[in-house]
C-alpha cells in the first residue's frame, strides 16, 4: 500500500476511534495492527498518531483485563 494510502487510513482509524464505543474500539484492533505491520514492512517509522492510537488501545485492553478481576 502506498504511503499516502497508509496515512489516509491512519486518519480514518483515528476518527473512528474517537467516535467509537469501547467495544467497537477493541474490534478495530486487528485493523490497527494491520496498518502497523504495513508501515514496518515498508521500513517506515510509525507516525506519532498511530503510536498513540496503538497505546490507547493497549490501555483499554489492560483496563478490561483488570475490570474483570475479582476483588
Amino acid at each position: 500500500m502506498p504511503l499516502s494510502e497508509l496515512e489516509e487510513r491512519v486518519g480514518q482509524l483515528e476518527a473512528w476511534f474517537r467516535s467509537a464505543s469501547h467495544g467497537e474500539r477493541q474490534r478495530m484492533r486487528p485493523e490497527v495492527q494491520k496498518v502497523i505491520r504495513q508501515y514496518r514492512h515498508q521500513f517506515r517509522p510509525l507516525p506519532p498518531s498511530l503510536r498513540r492510537l496503538e497505546q490507547r488501545m493497549e490501555e483499554d485492553a489492560l483496563d478490561d483485563m483488570f475490570d474483570n478481576l475479582p476483588v
